[in-house]
């Protein structure tokens, strides 16, 4: 959309789910393509472990993981006018769910890190980092005792190899501050996978930043909750840094309020994420109120609204739902708001083919969009006018893929004109065809068919988390008989021919649609569309 030669390593060379990548394999391709980059965008994860699944697990030892990341300062002074951007992930508080009795023990591990107490993290030093090797207080005798309890039903092998795997990755992530002291990293992302309020990520977060205060690397090094979105926001901000461009992130929750709660899975409250994020994206976030959008945006500027999680249920589940009246002032909010983002969309001078400088981040839930969120948002006819949607996983994964997208179509209508562009039509289409597949996997995927997928597959008694072959094979046919049909008819709404989704009979030039299984369990799918250019 903006122009600009992406280069990408072989597919083979990146591993799949359990397979670690051929990191000789990547090393070797960035050698050969550095020379013809102005910037590369890397993981250190893929490097040093050979993926994010595998620094996982404790089989990479310490010292091949901190040789292999080095590797990057002699590749920046090889190419001296390469700008690197790096993204490193801070140890999540469990471990990857393989199967059933992983997904059990994930949650057991998931709980343990948070409780006071908890013999987790560690230090590489002689003289341990406070914090990160010693045993906090207690606490309560009644989170001792579940504490105690979790010790003894969590196998110490499992303990074991976390408290490895915790160890080797602080070690090298302070490895990657010290790469962005010194310049190789021109700016480094440390991005907290699935974590909490509480656990040892806190100490080790508090380290990484305490090191790079001391060494000079401070403003080149952001600390926020994520993970699997960092290379399409590092891209963005390296697209953003070509074009001389730093467009104002504006973001308008719903509700107002909540910016300030924590979302499911993540450690600080939601407005640090929105603010951390922008700044990665390379844009100035801001959280904005309906009253500051009356007239409209400011230049150089892009509007998020944010759908934002409710405040953490403090009593039994029977009791969660949101009070009714909170309920109503949320509803009342929204239509106030979506006649603000209508009016924004509406005098936009930068408008492309029916889509403007507003996006939607989904995230009142965890794992998908909100079902009514959504279907209100194409029934009132917004959805197809947005520059961006996502509502996918965790906050900060739906965070970080809305700015990306936002940011990069924004450039591709007001950047500069690079040789060889595609034409506008060819642009606008294949960001049809991205917002649309958002929709279809973040929403009709996560939400709508995933849940029914999970009951098929208790009625062929496998296991979602590692699908039989023939599980695997009947799963995917019901996939592609749920999903397809249901975006097709929805995607009319998108498009403004129906007011209507779900019955109504499907007519007239609709997406092509490809959906699979890559990884043989229900948490991901591989979904591609594609429209007609006609």
């Amino acid at each position: 959309m903006v122009g600009e030669r992406l280069f990408l390593p072989p597919r083979e060379l990146l591993g799949h789910f359990q397979t670690p990548g051929d990191r000789d394999g990547v090393m070797e391709w960035l050698h050969d393509v550095s020379p013809q980059l102005d910037a590369l965008i890397v993981s250190c994860d893929m490097l040093a472990f050979g993926g994010l699944v595998a620094s996982r697990t404790p089989a990479v030892p310490l010292e091949e993981a901190l040789e292999r990341l080095r590797w990057l300062h002699d590749l920046k002074r090889a190419n001296r006018g390469l700008t690197i951007l790096g993204w490193s992930v801070i140890t999540r508080l469990s471990i990857t769910a393989q199967d059933r009795r992983s997904a059990r023990y994930w949650q057991y591990l998931h709980e343990y890190n948070q409780l006071p107490g908890a013999r987790t993290a560690g230090c590489l030093d002689s003289a341990p980092e406070k914090g990160l090797d010693s045993v906090e207080p207690l606490g309560t005798s009644a989170a001792s005792a579940r504490l105690r309890h979790l010790e003894q039903i969590i196998p110490a092998t499992i303990l074991q190899a976390y408290r490895q795997v915790r160890r080797r990755n602080h070690a090298v992530n302070r490895l990657a501050v010290e790469l962005a002291a010194d310049g190789t990293f021109d700016y480094l992302c440390l991005c907290q996978e699935d974590a909490a309020v509480n656990g040892p990520h806190k100490a080790e977060q508090a380290a990484l930043l305490k090191l790079a205060e001391e060494t000079g690397a401070r403003p080149r090094v952001n600390v926020y909750p994520g993970a699997d979105e960092a290379g399409m926001v590092l891209l963005t901000r390296a697209l953003l840094g070509a074009a001389g461009r730093t467009p104002q992130a504006l973001f308008l929750c719903l509700p107002t309020a909540g910016a300030g709660i924590v979302p499911e899975y993540e450690d600080r409250p939601l407005r640090e994420n929105l603010l951390a994020q922008a700044a990665a994206a390379g844009m100035r976030g801001r959280i904005v109120c309906s009253d500051q959008l009356q007239r409209g945006l400011p230049e150089e500027s892009l509007l998020f609204w944010v759908n934002c999680p409710d405040p953490p249920c403090l009593g039994p589940p029977s009791s969660c739902a949101p009070p009714v009246d909170l309920q109503t002032q949320r509803e009342q909010e929204f239509e106030t708001q979506l006649d603000l983002v209508r009016g924004v969309l509406g005098r936009s001078r930068y408008a492309l083919r029916g889509f403007g400088p507003a996006s939607v981040v989904d995230v009142r839930v965890a794992n998908g969009g909100e079902d009514a969120f959504v279907r209100r948002l194409l029934q009132k006819g917004l959805a197809g006018q947005l520059a961006a949607y996502a509502g996918w996983n965790t906050a900060g994964n739906s965070i970080g893929t809305a700015l990306a997208m936002a940011g990069i179509a924004w450039l591709g209508v007001r950047g500069r004109r690079i040789p060889g562009r595609p034409s506008e039509w060819d642009g606008a289409l294949l960001h049809r065809q991205l917002l649309w597949q958002r929709f279809t996997d973040d929403w009709l995927y996560q939400t709508v068919v995933r849940p029914r997928l999970m009951r098929f597959v208790e009625e062929l008694h496998d296991d979602p988390y590692h699908l039989s072959s023939r599980g695997a094979t009947l799963v995917e046919e019901r996939l592609a008989r749920e999903l397809i049909p249901l975006s097709q008819q929805w995607y009319r709404v998108f498009a403004g021919e129906t007011s209507a989704g779900g019955n109504e009979a499907v007519s007239g030039v609709l997406p092509q649609i490809c959906c699979r299984l890559p990884w043989g369990r229900l948490f991901e799918v591989e979904l591609s569309v594609r429209l007609a250019s006609g």
